[in-house]
């Protein structure tokens, strides 16, 4: 019944819609039955194209474009991942990095509940603000969920594989055929490229193949093992290292970040003539009174760890990701408001 439904013409809630596609690729991870994971596939790309804002949060309602609701945040991360593990497509791996960041790490409020923002798009705002600062009777123990999804997702195995789909500082200790494993995960991402990953095993597992993620903003990148650059074959977005599990095993893996301009995610309310500013995974704004507009494509320079300028002739625009971690400034009260979506003057 839900896949004879028209979500756009009713409107339907896209927290519910999301956690229906869920529950399609569920089911078909029970049946087998391709046209299931084909709905879902597709019932996420409505939603990405019609009812995704401007940093990768929702409109609550398909064609209503009101507030958004972690709840519905959390499902497209959580949809996103496992649309990943049963097709194998890294695009979506990709979707799940930028709703992490610039949705589910802006909606988190300081006090570490989860709250509503607006809805930016191309055609309407152009500001992201706050809407309601907690929906602590759902949203914040949906948060919670998605947190702890953020952890689970954080390492996969299949067969002898080891995957790595993300980037966190991390330790994780498991068995692969009943011997121990140990990773040691450092990293500046996504603030930087630099990630070293430290593997032990027990003697005698011969060899390991170690599959990490590569970004399809990520045009060039290095990798060393243990202090040598060695080649790496990509596959599916993955880079794949074969590792000899009895031996010693640093890889330091930079990823080139460069700011690069991205044109709107919501083709439904699309403005051809508006563009927002992406490093890597990160979404960038300008925390000013709003309004900026560009008198031609701008030149942006890194000006900090964690701070970017955006040069228009003779004036220049700070930016800095809408990212953050439990800043109090993003708050109703302070009157928090950041220009996501910019456009070059007629």
């Amino acid at each position: 019944r839900f896949m004879e439904i028209d979500l756009v013409g009713i409107k339907a809630q896209t927290h519910a819609t999301l956690t229906a596609t869920r529950a399609l690729i569920r089911y078909y991870n029970i049946t087998g039955e391709r046209y299931l994971l084909d709905k879902a596939s597709e019932t996420f790309d409505l939603y990405k194209s019609v009812a995704m804002t401007e940093n990768y949060e929702n409109y609550n309602w398909f064609d209503r474009p009101e507030w958004t609701e972690p709840c519905a945040i959390v499902d497209a991360f959580m949809a996103a991942v496992q649309l990943w593990m049963a097709t194998g497509n890294e695009g979506y791996i990709d979707d799940a990095h930028k709703i992490y960041y610039n949705a589910l790490g802006h909606t988190q409020r300081s006090n570490g509940g989860f709250g509503l923002n607006n809805c930016p798009s191309g055609q309407h705002e152009h500001i992201l603000a706050v809407h309601a600062n907690e929906a602590y009777w759902c949203c914040t123990m949906r948060g919670g969920e998605g947190l702890a999804s953020a952890v689970r997702y954080s390492y996969f195995t299949h067969g002898d594989t080891i995957i790595l789909p993300f980037f966190h500082n991390s330790r994780v200790e498991f068995e692969m055929h009943g011997k121990p494993l140990r990773i040691k995960q450092q990293t500046g991402y996504p603030f930087d490229g630099k990630t070293e990953i430290e593997l032990s095993a027990g003697a005698g597992r011969g060899m390991i193949p170690l599959k990490i993620f590569i970004p399809p903003w990520a045009e060039n990148y290095t990798a060393t093992l243990n202090g040598k650059e060695i080649s790496v074959k990509a596959d599916k977005g993955f880079a794949i290292i074969i590792l000899d599990a009895g031996g010693e095993n640093i890889i330091a893996l930079d990823l080139e970040m460069e700011v690069y301009l991205r044109e709107n995610i919501n083709r439904k309310y699309a403005d051809n003539a508006t563009f927002s500013f992406m490093y890597g995974p990160l979404l960038l704004g300008y925390e000013g009174e709003g309004g900026v507009a560009f008198a031609e494509k701008p030149a942006v320079s890194k000006s900090g760890d964690r701070s970017w300028t955006a040069s228009d002739g003779g004036d220049q625009y700070p930016l800095s990701p809408v990212y953050h971690l439990l800043d109090e400034r993003v708050s109703k009260e302070s009157g928090y408001r950041k220009q996501i979506v910019f456009k070059v003057k007629e």
